[in-house]
């Protein structure tokens, strides 16, 4: 046999097993990609049952979650760093000394978390002014 027959064989004996693996990775794909789709459902209708708006298109595909738990005695520290704890109370000094969010320094490492204080201190000071 040539080499070009062998190479020939071996190509085809690939795709064949290429193709025999494809009914084994769609559906998995498609199970992963529906239960993606129920959480972010699930999540955008938690919201809305506190009246809140939540864009589940925002959201990430990922499904990784962190659970803490309570009984341990290190949980508050590692719910602080998960959910950026420390720098709502780093923040909320400096918003009650500026008395505003003009001025105020988003903490480095928690923009997410800065950036919902401060949403959450324009939308009480907003509410106030009325």
């Amino acid at each position: 046999m040539s080499v070009s027959k062998i190479k020939n064989l071996i190509l085809l004996i690939l795709a064949l097993a290429i193709i025999g693996l494809l009914p084994a990775v769609v559906p998995t794909q498609a199970a992963r990609v529906g239960s993606e789709k129920k959480v972010h459902e699930k999540l955008e209708a938690l919201y809305e049952s506190y009246g809140l708006s939540l864009d589940a298109s925002s959201l990430p595909a990922s499904q990784t979650l962190y659970s803490i738990e309570l009984e341990n005695p290190d949980a508050k520290p590692a719910a602080q760093a998960l959910l950026g704890g420390k720098a709502a109370e780093s923040l909320t000094a400096s918003l009650k000394e500026a008395g505003s969010t003009a001025g105020v320094d988003a903490v480095t490492g928690s923009t997410m978390t800065s950036d919902a204080v401060f949403a959450a201190m324009d939308d009480c000071l907003a509410q106030a002014a009325q």
